[in-house]
Order: structure tokens, then C-alpha cells, then sequence
């Protein structure tokens, strides 16, 4: 599978950490040879996609929920030529839409549970621990979101103490910002629904 990265002229073309992961699920995607690059609905995400999607020569579409848009990743992805609307609903309401539109047309999704996104978000986790000499740290601390990072750097982890590139795991934390925090919700809510019983 030929790396949509290894043709970019950066890194990071987006300034979006989402790019590590992005490159290696558009590669997977321009194999596919589905002509619909992906859909996405929120945050730094869509500017990543589009770009990638953009340098495999695909087309994107990229749903926001009325109300939550980022105007300089919104900026990035019409640049690279996605198509862009905003929909007056809510996130679940761009997944239903979504999945209505997958049913009437082939497309390759690239969010967040796209497995080779998780592969090449990866790629965080082997940087920090080459840059560290391969001697783990006591503690990584990662931001929330959807779960993906943390996701990808605890498979990482895995990994590399089974291949013996180091020799112990650290801890690994996920912190969430107080306005936007359902991870933090759900385990208090499942820790107070466990301490009932």
C-alpha cells in the first residue's frame, strides 16, 4: 500500500496531530478505490481528511452540526476541496445522515473508528519512546476526545513491550476538559451504578 505521506511535502500538512493517523487510513482508502474519500463531522479532524483526500485524488465530504464549526480548520478543508455542509441537527443527527448516505453510495469512511487510523496514530507513541531512548516514562498523560489517541498509544505500548523494544509500560491517563467531558461522565456514572449493587 503506497503512503499518501510519503508524497506530502510535509509532516504535518494540517498542524493537526489527527495527520499521523490520517495518512495511513487515506492510503487504505485510495486502495479501496472508493471514489468518496470520507465524511466527518467535527473539529481538526475534517481538515485532515480533505487534505489527505486531496493528495490520493479522491473527493470528501465533510457534515458539521449547526453551530460547531472551527473556522480555521473549516478554512483548511474547503481549501482542499471538500465539500462542506453544515446541517441543522446535532452530531447523532450527521450520523444518521451518514449512514443513510452510505447506504445509497460506496464510501470509505475515515473517522475515528477506522482501524488504520488507529495504526497510524501509532506513530505518537513509537516517536516519544525513540526520542526517550526506548526507557518508558512513569507516566503519559493524553488528552480524551473520542478515545482514539489514547487508543493508539496504549496499542503501541502493548506492542512495543511485546517486540522488547522496552521493557515496562507506563501509566496511562486520559484527562478531559470539564465542558467536554463524556469519558469522565461514563466511568463516574458506571462507578456509581457498580457501587449500588
Amino acid at each position: 500500500m503506497e503512503n499518501l505521506l510519503a508524497k506530502h511535502q510535509g509532516m504535518n500538512p494540517t498542524a493537526s496531530f489527527k495527520d499521523t493517523g490520517m495518512t495511513f487510513a487515506a492510503s487504505s482508502a485510495q486502495q479501496s478505490g472508493i471514489p468518496l474519500g470520507g465524511l466527518r463531522f467535527h473539529r481538526q479532524h475534517f481538515a485532515s481528511m480533505a487534505a489527505y483526500a486531496a493528495r490520493g485524488n479522491m473527493h470528501s465530504l465533510v457534515l458539521i452540526p449547526e453551530g460547531k464549526i472551527s473556522w480555521g480548520k473549516l478554512s483548511q478543508s474547503l481549501d482542499y476541496g471538500a465539500l462542506t455542509c453544515q446541517l441543522r441537527t446535532d452530531f447523532d443527527g450527521c450520523v444518521r445522515i451518514l449512514k443513510r448516505t452510505r447506504s445509497q453510495k460506496p464510501v470509505y469512511l475515515l473517522n475515528s473508528v477506522n482501524p488504520y487510523r488507529i495504526e497510524g496514530q501509532k506513530t505518537a507513541a513509537i516517536e516519544l519512546m525513540e526520542q526517550l531512548a526506548w526507557e518508558p516514562p512513569d507516566h503519559i498523560i493524553v488528552p480524551g476526545g473520542n478515545l482514539g489517541n489514547s487508543s493508539a498509544i496504549g496499542k503501541a505500548l502493548l506492542e512495543m513491550r511485546e517486540l522488547k523494544l522496552i521493557s515496562r509500560l507506563p501509566k496511562l491517563s486520559i484527562i478531559q476538559a470539564q465542558g467536554a467531558n463524556p469519558f469522565y461522565r461514563s466511568v463516574r456514572e458506571f462507578g456509581a451504578r457498580r457501587s449500588k449493587r
